[in-house]
């Protein structure tokens, strides 16, 4: 390579890096990242580029652990916010998905408005979608709760789950996979009385939640004598707007 990378300063060091990667010669990008590595090795931009190369062949988990790590180092970083956002969202995450595009558009500069657009009108069409009284912040740290109560209920710990579920559920009193999950929640600890309760809030919310129904039957059977307690619970994860936000390129 004819230039001399050794007297660039980061800024056009990395300019470079840029440049060469939308030239579409992966190689020599990798090739200059591990330059990068060697001159630049606390620079936020440095795991950032190797994140782009990873996402870009479709590795998102790769992805998403090299943007978390460019931000360790420059946490208003817009650029990888918007980017991991976009890795949650492959993953089905919405809640840390639409709780990093805001970030992304808070941090951006003027120079990097349009880089983060797409965050933008997800935002917006969320907003659109949610419940009034919620303001969008408040709905993504609802939704973030959300998802530490669904694993501590898949680790089986029920009664910590039910003290974030009915967090959630006060929240955003339409907030009906809180409600549903709520009611198995219950069930598995023998709750009878709450667990039908929960049950039929969640279905006064989504008459067609079809596991509120069957989770229903199950109760009752129990309450008969019919069976005994179920061994395996199936909770109920996302509500409308995740289903089809994580169907979305």
């Amino acid at each position: 390579m004819a230039l001399n990378t050794n007297k660039l300063d980061s800024e056009s060091f990395f300019d470079l890096v840029i440049d060469t990667f939308e030239d579409g010669d992966r190689k020599q990008t990798k090739w200059l990242l591990k330059k990068g590595a060697k001159k630049f090795p606390k620079h936020h931009f440095l795991p950032f580029m190797e994140g782009i190369l990873a996402v870009t062949v479709g590795d998102e988990v790769k992805g998403k652990k090299l943007f978390e790590k460019s931000l360790l180092f420059k946490p208003d970083f817009a650029l990888a916010h918007a980017n991991l956002s976009h890795c949650y969202q492959k993953q089905e995450k919405i809640p840390w998905c639409l709780y990093h595009a805001m970030l992304a558009v808070r941090y951006a500069t003027d120079e990097e408005k349009d880089l983060v657009s797409q965050q933008q009108e997800l935002l917006n069409m969320v907003e659109k979608e949610i419940p009034s009284e919620l303001s969008l912040a408040q709905y993504v740290e609802n939704g973030i709760l959300f998802e530490q109560a669904f694993e501590l209920m898949l680790d089986k710990e029920f009664e910590q789950a039910i003290e974030l579920f009915e967090i959630v559920s006060e929240v955003d009193l339409a907030h009906s996979p809180a409600l549903g999950n709520l009611g198995i929640c219950h069930l598995m600890c023998e709750n009878f009385t709450q667990s039908r309760d929960y049950l039929n809030r969640a279905l006064a919310v989504d008459p067609s939640y079809e596991l509120a129904k069957s989770t229903l039957l199950q109760l009752t059977q129990v309450e008969n004598g019919e069976m005994d307690m179920p061994q395996n619970i199936y909770p109920i994860y996302h509500g409308q707007i995740e289903r089809r936000l994580s169907l979305e390129e």
